[in-house]
């Protein structure tokens, strides 16, 4: 019975030993990540994968090019005879016959230089497609904490929203309930209520997808929660002349037109020295086999350029060179469409952001509360109420997605640009 007892109690403290861990772990809270916009684009460049696995395409190029700088390897060939099946004697019938030659490849018209010079630019295209990449990637995280501060100012708003219905409804159920207010009152209340709950779980799934964008791009642990600390910076000008001009020299999409076309040009220059045969030189030694014993001697091979002048390829380099510089051409002409567009848009979406504003709904929101208390004390009727709280909270909404236009469009620009102007 003892040894019952024991086992019992023994077991009784395992559950309620578990059941605590449970319900701690429950209880501890998942990491938060604060960040401001400048400490989250640091820990991009420094963390993302896909660009640390760019990166590795600059290592790849510059090895290339090293590669391209080693000069050839000589050529050894040893010949020895296997079997003397006999023949006329020779006063070094005696020796057995070795036979020993040495090349070298040398290439002329100057190929190994001009090929230096076509890796080179290879690697130099390998450190402009890397930019062109965080340039893309920049944007995306920007856009995402943009989205992610939208999603939090609409969940907030909406959150308030419910409180204050949220009282309104339980006194009314207390009103109802005493058979001072009809029924339709708190119905009508319960579905404003349950259209906010619908909006919230709405933006809710938006903030979420915001959230594992960022955790992606800034590599955060799954269970990890990231704040991004001031998000909307102060709004800025610029002259659009200044901007087409930091265009067209940052952007990596026009250094990348413009590598390609230096690619193709010295492709087009290093096919054409192909046309030029190489030069085989040579030593040979030949102990037995020859006319003499230890016969040395000097050999050069140089293919005659009868029928192949690599004329296919100079033509082929010729229309890459024609075929870069029309995209080069359209690309220069596409930035600047870009950057006028998203500039001008950027402008107009500006002026709806003034001081005006900011003092009207700081006075709709004080005239709001009052209304409120108004039809809590039945001053006025639910229809004028809802009626009103309905446009307020249209106004509220619309501000918020002027404001997420704005920052939008604000980097949309400096997307343009290629660089942070705004």
């Amino acid at each position: 019975m003892y040894y019952i007892r024991y086992v019992t109690s023994l077991l009784v403290l395992l559950w309620a030993a578990t059941s605590h861990a449970q319900d701690a772990s429950k209880d501890t809270p998942r990491d938060t990540l604060r960040l401001t916009p400048q400490a989250a684009e640091a820990r991009f460049i420094t963390k993302n994968l896909t660009v640390l696995a760019t990166k590795y395409n600059t290592d790849i190029a510059k090895a290339l090019t090293d590669q391209t700088r080693l000069w050839d390897n000589p050529t050894l060939t040893v010949e020895n005879n296997l079997f003397n099946f006999g023949g006329p004697p020779a006063p070094f019938m005696g020796l057995n016959q070795e036979f020993v030659q040495v090349q070298q490849l040398i290439r002329l018209a100057g190929k190994r230089k001009k090929l230096i010079e076509l890796t080179a630019e290879n690697e130099n295209l390998a450190g402009y497609q890397l930019n062109d990449l965080l340039r893309h990637l920049r944007y995306q995280l920007r856009v995402d904490v943009t989205t992610l501060a939208q999603a939090e100012a609409k969940i907030s708003l909406y959150r308030r929203e419910q409180t204050t219905i949220q009282q309104l409804l339980n006194a009314v159920r207390t009103q109802v309930q005493q058979g001072n207010m009809a029924a339709k009152e708190q119905v009508r209340l319960e579905a404003l209520q349950s259209g906010i709950r619908h909006n919230i779980n709405d933006e809710q799934v938006v903030y979420l997808q915001a959230q594992g964008d960022l955790k992606i791009l800034l590599r955060a642990g799954g269970d990890t929660i990231i704040s991004i600390e001031n998000p909307r910076a102060a709004l800025k000008s610029a002259v659009v002349a200044d901007l087409l001009n930091t265009a067209l020299a940052e952007r990596p999409d026009i250094a990348i037109a413009k590598s390609n076309l230096a690619l193709q040009q010295k492709n087009l220059v290093y096919q054409q020295a192909l046309k030029y045969p190489d030069l085989n030189v040579g030593i040979n030694y030949d102990r037995g086999s020859n006319f003499t014993p230890h016969y040395t001697g000097v050999n050069v091979s140089l293919p005659l350029p009868i029928f192949n002048k690599n004329q296919g390829n100079i033509k082929a380099a010729e229309f890459g060179v024609k075929q870069q510089e029309a995209l080069q051409n359209q690309i220069g002409e596409q930035i600047k469409t870009e950057v006028w567009a998203t500039y001008s848009r950027y402008v107009q979406l500006q002026q709806l952001s003034n001081p005006e504003e900011k003092d009207f709904l700081a006075r709709y929101a004080t005239l709001m509360q009052n209304l409120t208390k108004s039809y809590a004390k039945r001053e006025i009727g639910l229809v004028e109420f809802i009626d009103f709280y309905e446009s307020y909270k249209d106004t509220q909404l619309q501000q918020l997605q002027t404001l997420f236009n704005i920052d939008q469009a604000r980097e949309d620009v400096n997307f343009a640009v290629g660089k942070t102007m705004l």
